[in-house]
């Protein structure tokens, strides 16, 4: 069965919050941590980001990580980039990591940190699509 994300469940006052996160279980029992962003993030809220994940308990070692970028409506300035791609760095180790993104502009960056990382985080423009290579069901 295809990984499907389900009901999204939309976070209060998501404008105002940096980052949204939770640990999700898809229909056959795989779990995965489910981040998403607010319409603008600094580097300061990215960072603390990524420090509170690998502080979460509920964040297995190897649970596949997805970012979901599509709020986002200001992008990082290009020095933000090289930074923001070395911490999340930290939290690849063997993991799949999925950045969601709409067309455009943000989808560059996110092909820019995919690159910076190695290629171990997949820039998609499909959520349906990022979940499917998440799970492996895709190349």
């Amino acid at each position: 069965m295809p990984a499907t994300l389900g009901t999204v469940v939309e976070a209060p006052n998501l404008r105002a919050m940096p980052f949204f996160r939770e640990v999700r279980t898809i229909e056959d029992g795989r779990a995965m941590m489910y981040v998403r962003s607010g319409e603008h993030t600094t580097l300061a809220e990215w960072n603390e980001l990524v420090a509170g994940l690998q502080r979460e308990g509920a964040f297995a070692a190897g649970m596949p990580l997805i970012l979901d970028m599509r709020a986002i409506t200001t992008l990082p300035a290009p020095g933000q980039v090289l930074a923001r791609s070395e911490r999340i760095s930290r939290l690849l180790g063997g993991r799949r990591v999925a950045m969601v993104t709409n067309p455009g502009g943000a989808y560059g960056i996110a092909r820019q940190i995919g690159m910076m990382t190695g290629n171990r985080l997949h820039p998609f423009e499909d959520l349906d699509e990022a979940l499917r290579w998440l799970f492996g069901e895709s190349e």
